[in-house]
C-alpha cells in the first residue's frame, strides 16, 4: 500500500474563465468575449486558430468558439452577456491533444449584478421662484 501511495501522480491542466469587465454604455455594440486560460498546453496543433463548433465545448451557450492559441481558447458570444446569471461551461476532451488530463471539465462562473451609481447629484432652487425646482 505504501508503494501505491507513493507512485507519481499524472500531471493535470487547471483552467479558468476570465470575463472581461462590463464596458461602458455606447451607441455602438462593443461585444464581451470570455476567454479560458489553461496553465500547460492543451490545444491539437491542427485546431490552433480554427473554429469549433458549440456544441463541441459549450454547453447551452450561443456563439462562436475558436482556438485562437495553445494556452487559451476564446468564445465569441453573439451579444453581451446578461447580468447576475449562471453560466456553466462543460469542455469536451476531443477539443484537447490526447495527453492533456484536466484537472476538472466543467467550471461555473457567474457574470456581474447589474448595479447603478449616481455620480453627480445636484438640487437646483430657483431664486426668482423657490417654488420651482428642477
Amino acid at each position: 500500500m505504501n508503494w501505491y501511495l507513493h507512485l507519481p501522480k499524472p500531471r493535470t491542466v487547471s483552467w479558468i474563465i476570465n470575463l472581461p469587465d462590463a464596458v461602458a454604455p455606447s451607441d455602438e455594440f462593443q461585444e464581451q468575449n470570455l476567454t479560458i486560460t489553461f496553465d500547460k498546453s492543451v490545444a491539437k496543433l491542427a485546431m490552433i486558430g480554427k473554429e469549433v463548433r458549440a456544441g463541441e465545448s459549450f454547453s447551452e451557450d450561443e456563439g462562436q468558439v475558436v482556438m485562437v492559441r495553445r494556452h487559451a481558447t476564446d468564445f465569441h458570444a453573439g451579444g453581451n452577456w446578461p447580468a447576475a446569471k449562471t453560466y456553466r461551461i462543460k469542455l469536451s476532451r476531443g477539443l484537447f491533444a490526447p495527453h492533456t488530463r484536466l484537472e476538472m471539465m466543467s467550471q461555473e462562473f457567474h457574470t456581474p449584478p447589474f448595479t447603478v451609481a449616481i455620480s453627480d447629484l445636484k438640487f437646483y432652487v430657483s431664486p426668482k421662484d423657490p417654488t420651482r425646482s428642477r
